[in-house]
């Protein structure tokens, strides 16, 4: 194999793995300036946007996080156990997953 196709090779290994180990999404929290994408409105990196009102020290600057595939995991759970036909593990150490998770983020900094 190429050292272009084994590098493509470990890029595609490690996206597989992270669909299998979602990330949390923070909860909707605008005091910590975590906020919903809404069709219309302003997003954070713009003017309009709320944040816009506010400074940052010289030394600072502003990083935005998008999440984008939001699901939650339990009720993925609830799909692939309805599909496939089983029953939780009584003896897994682990739980039913909980929370709202995410496939992807972006960052923005500005």
């Amino acid at each position: 194999m190429r050292a272009d196709g084994r590098r493509a090779a470990v890029v595609e290994y490690w996206r597989t793995v992270e669909l299998f180990s979602p990330q949390t999404v923070p909860r909707l929290e605008p005091r910590r300036h975590v906020y919903r994408a809404e069709s219309g409105r302003a997003l954070p990196w713009e003017p309009e946007h709320p944040l816009g009102a506010e400074r940052l020290p010289s030394d600072m600057i502003w990083r935005h996080t998008v999440y984008i595939g939001i699901f939650s995991v339990a009720r993925v759970f609830e799909i692939l156990q309805d599909v496939l036909r089983f029953d939780p593990d009584p003896d897994s150490l682990d739980s039913i997953p909980t929370g709202r998770e995410r496939a992807r983020g972006l960052r923005r900094v500005c």
